[in-house]
């Protein structure tokens, strides 16, 4: 009986000794999946994460790409603004500059013309004063007309002293 206890014994020893290996490996392979399964999820995680980053920054490069872009169309938009500006201004002040030169063509051509009818006028007031002044000898002094304008053309030329013609 002892044998039959020993042996007994020896069996359930090793039956233990096999449930406690078996139940060893159980363990240590739900700690490897375990492991495997949470090693898994962190990759997928970080994958994920990269993904994400990747995106977020993708989206930025556009956004910044698009923000050049909108400021390059408004500088160029402004550029041609200012230049058609530009060209209109310039514009106005050929035209005020042409309008300004005519005006002043103008002015110059009626000063000139106001200066010659004076001068006519001045000639035709001193032809008469002399005129009638040569009818005055001829008549009161009884010398002949060509003397008597000889006699005022001298004294209107200041050559005869003390002797003025007033106009």
């Amino acid at each position: 009986m002892q044998v039959a206890f020993q042996k007994s014994e020896a069996e359930r020893i090793a039956r233990e000794a096999k449930e406690a290996k078996e139940q060893q490996e159980k363990d240590q392979a739900e700690r490897d999946a375990r492991i495997a399964r949470e090693a898994t999820e962190r990759a997928e995680r970080e994958a994920k994460e990269r993904e994400e980053h990747a995106a977020r920054e993708s989206q930025a490069r556009e956004a910044e790409a698009q923000a050049a872009a909108s400021a390059a169309v408004e500088r160029a938009v402004k550029a041609e603004r200012d230049a058609k500006e530009a060209a209109e201004r310039a514009e106005r002040d050929k035209a005020a500059a042409v309008e300004a030169e005519r005006k002043r063509q103008n002015d110059a051509r009626l000063a000139e013309e106001a200066e010659t009818k004076a001068r006519e006028k001045d000639k035709d007031h001193r032809t008469g004063v002399n005129n009638a002044a040569a009818s005055a000898l001829v008549t009161e002094g009884g010398i002949s007309m060509s003397a008597a304008k000889a006699v005022v053309t001298a004294i209107a030329q200041g050559k005869i002293p003390n002797v003025k013609v007033v106009y």
